[in-house]
């Protein structure tokens, strides 16, 4: 197969008919890719993953926000505790 993976590829007993079958497929697929990989739709996909991207460390970054004041509440009441408490 003209895409390096020749070494990986299963051959059948008879011989040559699956491995050119096999590589017809291969080609087919290369094919419809390079006819759907255009300029414009390597933008959009690359656009909508910098989105996802961008999503997850928003929502990283918002859980982080929360544990913080949780720690910070957490701290402030130990202080009003420690004032309250009879010396």
């Amino acid at each position: 197969m003209r895409h390096g993976c020749s070494a990986l590829e299963p051959t059948a007993p008879s011989g040559r008919g699956y491995r050119n079958g096999k590589q017809s497929i291969g080609d087919r697929v290369v094919l419809e890719c390079r006819k759907l990989l255009t300029g414009c739709n390597i933008e959009k996909i690359a656009a909508a993953v910098a989105a996802a991207c961008e999503a997850d460390y928003d929502s990283s970054a918002i859980r982080r926000i929360k544990v913080a004041i949780q720690e910070a509440n957490a701290a402030a009441e130990n202080l009003w505790s420690m004032g309250r408490r009879p010396r």
